[in-house]
This record gives C-alpha cells, sequence and structure tokens, in this order.
C-alpha cells in the first residue's frame, strides 16, 4: 500500500511476502519498486481502511464483549467468560464464524495469556488456529524473528542494530541495561518477550469488564455520528443476546465514549426494563443528538447499570389487542429525553372552588408508573389489571360563550358546530359559587344530553347573563 503521491510516495503498509524481500513501511515508494521489480501496489485509502476495519470489528462483537485495534488488519478479542458457554472449542468457532460474516475466510486466530503472543500466534504459516499452552507463552516467543513483536519503527531499527534477532535474544538481556539503551519502550517490549502482561495503554485498557458490559475501540479515531452508531449497534446487539440467555432485561445502561480529550459518559433509561435493540438504539441515539464529544472518539463502552426477570403480558384473545407498551414506553422515553421531565406528565386532582382549576398536570416518572401497573399473575407473567370504561371530563381551556334555546323554562336545545341539537336528556341544575375574595363566581351547571350522542357541561352565568361551555364527557 502507498501513501502519497510521485517522489514523495512512500510504503504505508506491506504483506509478509513483501516483508520477505526487504520492503518495510515507511521506505520510499520508488526504492521498493528498484528493490523488487514486479512489486503489486495500491493506493492507501485511510477512509476506506477504516469502513472496512469498522465492519469488521462489528462482526467480532458476537465472539467477545471486548474488541481492541491491534494495528493494520488485527484486533484482540477477550475470550474470558466463554467456560460458561461452551468453552474454548466454542470461541473459536464464534471467532472464525464472525470473520467469515465479515467477509475473511482466511483470517487467522492466535490465543494466548498475553496479547503480544497472541499477535505472534497468528503470524504462524499453515495455522487458522494457534493456542499457545497456558503458561508458555515466553517458550512460544522466543525461537520468533523480532518483528513479530508490536513495537515501533523506530525501535526495531534499535533491537535489529543491537544484532537481536529473535525474540529469545532480547528477553535474555538485563531490565537495566534495556532500560538505559532503549527507554521505556524497550522495557515494555521487554515484558512481552519474556510473556508477561503488555500492560498496553488504550481507551478501556485499565477497566475491567463487568458482567454485562461490551467495549470497542474503533480502528481509527471518529468524527462522525453514523460509525460510531453503527458500533454501539452491535454492542447492543450483544447484550440484547446475553441477557436472552439469561431470561433478562435492562433497567438502565451507561455509555462511555472514549475521546481524545478524555471520556464522556450518558446514561440512558428506557421507560420499562426491555432488551429491545431498537428501543435501545433509538433512545442512545436521542442521548448522543445533543452531546458535545471533546475531540475526535476513539472507542465505546456499553455497560448495563441493572438487570430484572423478563416479564411477559398475557393477552385476552377476546379482547382488542393493547398498544404495543414496549412502543408507547419509547415514544415516552423520547419525549422526555428530547424536552426534560416536565414533558410527559398527568392529570392530578388541585383544591379549588372554581372547576377549571381543580385539576393540574404533574410529571410521571415513567418506570414507577409502568411497574406500578405491571402486576405479577402465580405463574410468574405479567399482566395489566382490568380497567371499567369511564367517562371522563374534558374542560376548554377557557369556558366557551353557547346559544341555549329555553323551552318551559329549562334547556331546551343548545347550537354545536353551527346548528341546533335538541336536549335530549338534562341533569341539574348543580350551583356553584365562590372566590369571593378573588374573583366571585356564580353559576348553575347542567349535565345536557343531545340527540345526537354529545354529553356536554354548560352553565348559566347570573352575573353576566349568559350561557357557556365549559366541557364535555368522552
Amino acid at each position: 500500500m502507498v501513501r502519497g503521491e510521485g517522489k514523495r510516495a512512500v510504503v504505508a503498509a506491506v504483506s509478509e511476502a513483501a516483508r520477505r524481500h526487504e520492503i518495510t513501511v515507511g521506505m520510499r515508494a520508488a526504492d521498493a519498486r528498484a528493490q523488487l521489480p514486479g512489486l503489486r501496489e495500491w493506493e492507501w485509502s485511510p477512509a476506506l481502511y477504516d469502513e472496512v476495519q469498522t465492519e469488521l470489528a462489528a462482526a467480532l462483537l458476537a465472539a467477545s464483549p471486548r474488541v481492541s485495534r491491534a494495528g493494520l488488519g488485527a484486533f484482540w478479542l477477550d475470550a474470558g467468560g466463554w467456560d460458561r458457554l461452551g468453552g474454548e472449542q466454542a470461541f473459536v468457532e464464534a471467532a472464525r464464524s464472525a470473520a467469515l460474516a465479515a467477509g475473511y475466510p482466511e483470517a487467522r486466530l492466535g490465543i494466548a495469556g498475553t496479547a503480544a503472543a497472541a499477535r505472534a500466534a497468528t503470524r504462524l504459516d499453515g495455522h487458522a488456529v494457534y493456542r499457545v499452552p497456558p503458561g508458555d507463552d515466553a517458550r512460544f516467543l522466543a525461537p520468533l524473528p523480532i518483528h513479530v513483536l508490536p513495537v515501533s519503527e523506530d525501535l526495531m531499527e534499535l533491537l535489529e542494530a543491537l544484532g537481536l534477532e529473535t525474540v529469545g535474544a532480547l528477553a535474555a538481556l538485563p531490565a537495566g541495561e534495556v532500560e538505559a539503551r532503549l527507554g521505556a519502550a524497550g522495557v515494555q517490549a521487554l515484558g512481552w518477550a519474556r510473556g508477561l502482561e503488555d500492560g498496553r495503554e488504550g481507551p478501556f485498557g485499565g477497566a475491567p469488564p463487568g458482567d454485562w458490559t461490551v467495549e470497542v475501540e474503533f480502528p481509527g479515531p471518529v468524527e462522525r455520528l453514523e460509525p460510531l452508531l453503527f458500533l454501539l449497534k452491535s454492542c447492543l446487539d450483544h447484550l440484547s443476546d446475553a441477557l436472552a440467555v439469561e431470561g433478562l432485561c435492562l433497567r438502565g445502561l451507561e455509555l462511555t465514549i472514549a475521546t481524545e480529550d478524555g471520556p464522556i459518559r450518558q446514561s440512558v433509561r428506557p421507560a420499562r426494563p426491555t432488551r429491545q435493540v431498537g428501543m435501545l438504539l433509538s433512545l442512545c441515539r436521542n442521548a448522543l443528538d445533543g452531546l458535545q464529544v471533546p475531540g475526535r472518539a476513539l472507542g465505546i463502552r456499553v455497560e448495563v447499570e441493572e438487570v430484572v426477570p423478563a416479564m411477559a403480558e398475557q393477552a385476552d384473545l377476546f379482547e382488542p389487542p393493547r398498544p404495543d407498551p414496549d412502543a408507547l414506553a419509547t415514544a415516552l422515553t423520547r419525549l422526555q429525553g428530547r424536552w426534560g421531565p416536565d414533558s410527559v406528565v398527568r392529570p392530578a386532582a388541585a383544591d379549588s372552588h372554581r372547576p377549571e382549576k381543580q385539576g393540574r398536570w404533574e410529571p410521571v416518572d415513567l418506570m414507577t408508573e409502568l411497574a406500578r401497573r405491571a402486576v405479577l399473575d402465580g405463574n410468574g407473567s405479567a399482566s395489566l389489571p382490568p380497567e371499567a370504561p369511564a367517562l371522563v371530563l374534558r374542560l376548554w381551556p377557557r369556558p366557551r360563550p353557547i346559544d341555549v334555546r329555553i323551552e318551559s323554562g329549562r334547556p331546551g336545545a343548545v347550537a354545536v358546530d353551527g346548528g341546533w341539537r335538541a336536549v335530549q336528556e338534562l341533569k341539574g341544575p348543580e350551583r356553584l359559587s365562590g372566590e369571593w375574595w378573588e374573583d366571585e363566581f356564580r353559576r348553575e351547571y347542567y349535565r345536557v344530553g343531545t340527540a345526537a350522542g354529545d354529553l356536554l357541561w354548560v352553565f348559566y352565568d347570573a352575573r353576566r347573563r349568559a350561557w357557556f361551555w365549559h366541557g364535555w364527557w368522552d
């Protein structure tokens, strides 16, 4: 792969075959062509590389909850936890299936106690899968060429200048001499050579994974929302599958986005426990839309805050289907996420003599409200308690003037929608008065049922000598 044009073009990446002919990264493209006639080369495309690597990282989340970049065309996978999911062979099958699904049938898999040994195991010719025996990382690495270690080009030149050809030769050097000559990078390489923990630094290098945690590092710094959401969906797919195996749903999750300027965190709480990926992704997207990300994003971590047993609602064969509770919960949660907790309200009684002031709106805690309505039956499934149909009084914001025709001293017809409607049923009057200290009112209320099926609430204001339409029942 060549980056740049003309005389400034340099080698950006090389295959193993080209490396054997001493073609190295950073070499001038003209020198590489002169050294190996017939060399095949392609233009380096960082955007295309990041795109295909992102797709591969998303596919690998099916095999591991932790996916970290390990250089060009390589990823580290955390194989922990597979002992209860079928063992190491199940992990191998899951990882190879994920790579195959992403379009890499010849992908190699190395398994070891340290990342450096696992990476080196993928470079062994003739081995699609190689398992380094537990505790044998140093012995496995010792005879391999020094370039299998993931060190910088500058450090590799120093190691070769010292005449070190194998990893074992580096491991045999005294630690003090390595630190004096090669600095901190040399000490880290010495640890890798000796089969010690690599201590690598990354967006999530120091955060141990939880039982319900998924994280992935991006192949390259991300500035747009689309790649982040693409990998986020894969994280949620992984979590949803894992929760389904245990019969659980989540109450909330925390997003951590690692950036060049430090991590940022955002909590997401659906209105009801769920593991539906579509709902969670929609809520996460809403949370990210208004989030100011300092610097470019390097990785994402999704951690479940609380899990609860999944509950099923019992439907009634002879009743019309209820609205989808998950769709309702998603819609209400999106409203609160965008417009604040006061955007979803319910009516509550208020203490006032005046009818239009006897109600108020109060914010709704969606999780508490939905949990209150869910009632567990004896079989452990959830159902909503039956509710008897009831008429609800709807009030106009302000009473509206209305024409009323009096017959035999009582309302006989009302003018609604430009026409007269005969009164078929009448209850009243109910006399209400009060608030003499503020704005005194005296009203005679009637419940009016019309031949058209209306059920209206009207009153006569004795002070104004006029009729008003205050509300209706439905």
